[in-house]
């Protein structure tokens, strides 16, 4: 597809020469079209003035009509998804004109062989979008556990992963859903304020042509990351993969709080509450803690997205919800303040597999 961004070429914004005048315009630019910004931050102001204004419906219009990227061209109204749209409106408007820190690719086992190393290989069309990169020492970080024949996570403090498999039915618009996937970086408090916020590591939205490659694509991450995946289990594609593959101890497993044991099921299954559960982690999430997002297409599921009876319709919220939901776990605390290592074998499940 051939897209030109709207400031490129905005009428109002040419010079003399015919050159678009895109960002700041020099002395003789702006006596020639006698103003004082480039088309950006003219369009920025524009969106600004729908914001502050609180009509997010003129500004859904506004931006299918001067689109500055692609997926603009297919805004949609916001909706009433009791989310903070000023902010999240505010913040995606900023990442749309900002230089993105992200990158595309994939995760691929090093010289092809399984259960060693992890590289992220930078790719235009990849299937991830990667904000926060690790080095050679932080990458990787696993090690064998003998007792119960499982990789253990070596990085479980970092973050957490979340994961919602493809299911085989069709979405709104008959749209076959996609595998999402994606790494939240945890935050952390000190004195009751946030000294660093939760950020989205990296992400996934795709539907490979075999489930496998998704399920491998989502250990692949978690191995590079060396943190825990916690799944939507309604399909128990990633819990099953996991378990096979030897990467039973990457699966997190909630405390219940009742109990006061770990459930028996990794993740999460989604029902109702579980919904609501997510839905108010992304709301506090977005009122104290996006500010900081790099991962635009988060924030726009986010803005689109109309309440818990849609996430069928919203992959990577959906996944990104349980990797939110996987950094207020206890199970970290637990580990951190007791100062040792979590005892995975009670609740590792047992299988046999062909």
């Amino acid at each position: 597809n051939l897209f030109v961004p709207t400031f490129d070429g905005l009428e109002g914004f040419i010079d003399r020469y015919g050159n678009s005048v895109i960002d700041t315009p020099t002395k003789e630019q702006r006596e020639f079209i006698g103003r004082p910004i480039g088309a950006k931050q003219y369009i920025i102001n524009k969106k600004r003035g729908f914001i502050k204004s609180g009509d997010f419906e003129g500004l859904s219009e506004y931006t299918r009509m001067y689109p500055t990227r692609f997926a603009e061209c297919f805004r949609t109204a916001s909706k009433d998804s009791g989310f903070n749209m000023q902010k999240l409106e505010d913040y995606i408007d900023t990442l749309s004109f900002k230089s993105q820190q992200v990158k595309r690719g994939d995760f691929v086992w090093r010289n092809n062989k399984k259960d060693t190393i992890v590289d992220f290989v930078g790719k235009k069309n990849g299937k991830f979008i990667m904000a926060l990169d690790l080095n050679e020492d932080e990458a990787n970080r696993k090690w064998w556990n003998e007792d119960i024949n499982s990789w253990n996570p070596g990085n479980t403090s970092w973050g957490v992963a979340g994961g919602d498999p493809f299911k085989f039915n069709r979405t709104e618009g008959n749209r076959k859903s996609n595998g999402g996937g994606a790494v939240v970086r945890k935050g952390k408090i000190q004195h009751n304020d946030l000294t660093m916020k939760r950020r989205f590591a990296c992400t996934y939205s795709n539907r490979p042509s075999d489930k496998y490659i998704y399920a491998e694509d989502m250990l692949m991450m978690c191995v590079y990351y060396g943190v825990q995946m916690f799944p939507e289990i309604n399909v128990a594609l990633l819990w099953d993969w996991f378990e096979q593959r030897g990467y039973a101890a990457f699966l997190l497993y909630q405390l219940d709080t009742h109990t006061g044991k770990f459930k028996i099921t990794p993740g999460a299954n989604t029902n109702d509450k579980i919904a609501q559960d997510i839905f108010s982690e992304y709301m506090n999430w977005i009122e104290h803690e996006a500010d900081e997002e790099e991962i635009i297409e988060v924030l726009e599921e986010c803005r689109d997205i109309g309440g818990p009876e849609e996430m069928t319709n919203y992959d990577l919220f959906t996944a990104g919800g349980y990797a939110l939901m996987g950094t207020n776990s206890l199970f970290d605390d637990i580990e951190e303040a007791e100062n040792q290592e979590v005892d995975y074998s009670s609740f590792v499940r047992k299988r046999k597999y062909s």
